[in-house]
């Protein structure tokens, strides 16, 4: 029998069931506390995240708030600037070719526009008057018109050394934007001084344009480098109306410049103006949220933060989106994936550790005690003929399972004990069993014998007695037979010399039908001979007539030719007279020829009748004989099996004859041994009384064996 340790099969005792229950049970409760563990690490996971991400979002927007205030701030001091500008007395009263504007005043503008200059690099202040048409000549000036003055020495009256060639400055762009978008809009909507509330006084913007500062375009030759904004303030005259604007010009790079390096962008929405920092990355994968300057909710940073700056047109706005790469590829996130995947590993490592320590644990105890427990049970069932596992371990299970072997081999053995104890027992028994069954079926068969013994003895008296005149009557039946046997004898001898001459003449009759039967087959052929000679008779006849059709058709065929000839020796007159003669005995001639040829037809006909006339009567006569013929067959073999009955009669008359005289002799031993059987029968009525007297005797021995026995 297999060890169900090492076979592995489950086994139906409740023990082995309880160790393997307990092996299950230890097996989900690994798997439940891997679950917990992975569970766990999972969730701290999770919340290791949410507060790195937390803290990732909220260190990016603080520094998004430093750099949207320094931007704020750079913004600020232009507008300040520009208001102080607007603001000034002189400013206020200047006339259109700015004559009247002290050397105080301007140099009070000039050094604002240093101080801009060193810190942002500004490009250029304008004091714009109202009615600017750059398109129109200056009286004055004999050249188009321009602002009233321009502060710019800092970029066109700049020293360079460099070698560099410096192209012509374009202001043209400029003063069209001015001209047609922001002095409209700005005496539009603020044509007094008084539709300024308090001191919010506006500063507006347009499109990006090419501006006049060459100072990178001079080098790199791209329209890129030159391209900037137009900042513009209203300034109003002593009565109070709008008079113009005081612009700055500021180049797109230098905006730029005030950005920090990576996916930032200062967005004007109105004037549709994006300027991107030096490497945009993000920038450009979220244009569209871009360009509306509002956050992209797709990232895990995005902020649009408002500049502080009264544009009434266009609030402008600081974008900010860091890509996800940013979150996932810090070092922090790495360090958390790190440290997730190493508990993960260790958790794993731990249970799979586990798990091994169970599976050798059950293999090692669990299976072993489980198989154990089965064969106690087993044996506990009665079956003793179980293998026993584990005799060889050298544990505490070992020599469970060596005790349990000494506990089966005397279970064995008692068993065995029993059995033969039993066996014994039975076979006692069975023999008492028997020989009371023995001794009653004897005692019962030899009371029958006796009976039937005494009746058979008396029988046999009666038997003997009717014997002895059965024999005495059989004596005189014999003689009375035996001469009837001979009379038989003389009769039975007679009638076979009869049946002898009998079986003669059937034979010769025989012989005579077997003749006649030859001679109607020699008819038939015969007729059938002349049947078809007839036959041949026939055909000839046909064979004559067409021939005399034939000479019918040459006699019409010679009629005609004589009638031909008549006709033309007819028309040849006397000359034709000769070849008529012969034509009329031709045409006699024909005549003859078909007379007789008729007459043929007449007799041909006539034989022809008679030829299927005879051919009909020849095939009546072939019927009748053969017939005939075949009514002889049947003589003949009525003949033949006559001829043999009569043989078979002569054959059994002689036996019968023989049978009567054994029969005879047979009758004469028949009385000889009916008067032994008389003598035998006397005999036998003496022994029957002698086994009457003996049967008596044997019963009463019997019964006293019988009383003997069952005392022992």
């Amino acid at each position: 029998m297999s060890d169900p340790a090492v076979s592995g099969r489950p086994v139906a005792s409740p023990g082995a069931q309880y160790f393997v229950r307990i092996g299950w049970l230890l097996r989900l409760g690994i798997l439940v506390l891997l679950g917990a563990a992975v569970l766990a690490i999972y969730s701290r996971t999770a919340h290791d995240k949410r507060i790195l991400l937390q803290t990732y979002q909220e260190t990016a927007a603080e520094r998004t708030l430093i750099d949207a205030r320094h931007v704020q701030d750079v913004l600020q001091q232009i507008y300040q600037s520009l208001r102080v500008i607007a603001g000034m007395p002189g400013v206020r009263a200047i006339d259109r070719h700015a004559d009247n504007l002290s050397a105080a005043d301007r140099g009070t503008i000039q050094r604002i526009y240093d101080n801009l200059f060193n810190a942002i690099a500004l490009t250029e202040i304008y004091v714009v008057p109202r009615e600017l048409n750059p398109t129109r000549t200056d009286p004055v000036t004999h050249q188009l018109e321009a602002p009233d003055i321009s502060f710019d020495s800092n970029v066109a009256g700049a020293p360079d050394d460099t070698g560099v060639t410096h192209y012509p400055e374009v202001e043209t762009f400029e003063y069209a934007q001015m001209q047609h978008d922001l002095i409209p809009w700005m005496a539009a909507h603020y044509p007094r001084a008084s539709s300024i509330k308090g001191l919010a006084m506006p500063i507006i913007s347009g499109p990006e344009i090419i501006t006049c500062d060459n100072t990178e375009y001079d080098r790199t030759r791209r329209d890129a480098d030159r391209k900037g904004i137009v900042l513009a303030v209203p300034f109003y005259g002593p009565d109070g109306l709008f008079k113009g604007l005081i612009t700055a010009i500021v180049r797109t790079n230098v905006l730029r410049g005030l950005l920090p390096g990576n996916d930032t962008a200062l967005v004007n929405p109105r004037a549709d103006f994006v300027v991107a920092s030096t490497h945009p990355g993000q920038v450009v994968a979220s244009h569209a949220s871009v360009i509306r300057g509002v956050a992209d909710p797709h990232l895990l940073f995005s902020r649009a933060v408002h500049i502080d700056l009264p544009d009434p047109r266009s609030g402008w706005t600081y974008w900010v989106g860091y890509p996800d790469s940013a979150f996932y590829g810090s070092e922090a996130y790495r360090d958390l994936r790190s440290f997730t995947w190493s508990a993960f590993a260790v958790v794993t490592l731990i249970a799979a550790i586990a798990w091994l320590l169970l599976a050798l644990a059950d293999r090692r105890f669990v299976r072993p005690a489980a198989a154990i427990c089965a064969v106690i049970t087993e044996i506990a069932q009665g079956n003793l003929e179980i293998a026993v596992p584990c005799t060889e371990r050298r544990d505490l299970i070992g020599a469970i399972a060596r005790s349990l072997i000494v506990f089966r081999d005397n279970m064995r053995e008692a068993r065995r004990l029993a059995a033969a104890t039993a066996a014994d027992n039975e076979t006692r028994a069975a023999r008492a069993r028997r020989m009371e069954q023995s001794i009653a079926a004897f005692d019962t068969v030899i009371g029958r014998m006796s009976q039937a013994l005494e009746a058979d003895a008396g029988r046999m008296k009666e038997t003997a007695d009717q014997l002895g005149r059965s024999a005495d009557r059989a004596v005189g039946q014999s003689d009375m037979a035996a001469a009837k046997a001979r009379a038989a004898v003389a009769d039975a001898q007679a009638v076979a010399a009869a049946a002898e001459q009998l079986a003669g003449s059937v034979r010769e009759i025989g012989g005579h039908a077997s003749r006649s039967q030859q001679i109607a087959a020699t008819a038939l052929r015969d007729s059938a001979q002349a049947d078809e000679m007839v036959k041949r008779l026939e055909e000839s006849a046909r064979g004559i007539g067409e021939i005399v059709a034939h000479i019918d058709v040459i006699s019409g065929q010679t009629r005609l030719l004589a009638l031909n000839a008549t006709i033309e020796a007819a028309k040849a007159g006397s000359a034709g007279a000769g070849f008529t003669v012969v034509a009329s005995e031709v045409k006699t001639l024909a005549a003859h020829a078909a007379q007789a040829t008729e007459a043929i037809r007449g007799q041909v006909a006539g034989i022809q009748d008679l030829t299927r006339q005879s051919v009909t009567a020849i095939a009546g006569v072939t019927a009748v004989i053969r017939e005939m013929s075949e009514l002889g067959l049947a003589i003949s073999q009525a003949i033949d099996e006559q001829s043999a009955t009569t043989q078979e009669i002569a054959r059994a008359v002689t036996g019968s004859a023989a049978a009567a005289d054994l029969v005879s002799g047979t009758i004469d031993s028949a009385r000889e041994d009916a008067t032994a059987t008389g003598g035998a029968a006397r005999e036998i009525l003496a022994a029957a009384t002698d086994l009457s007297t003996r049967s008596g005797q044997l019963s009463a021995e019997v019964v006293r064996f019988l009383a003997d026995a069952r005392a022992a």
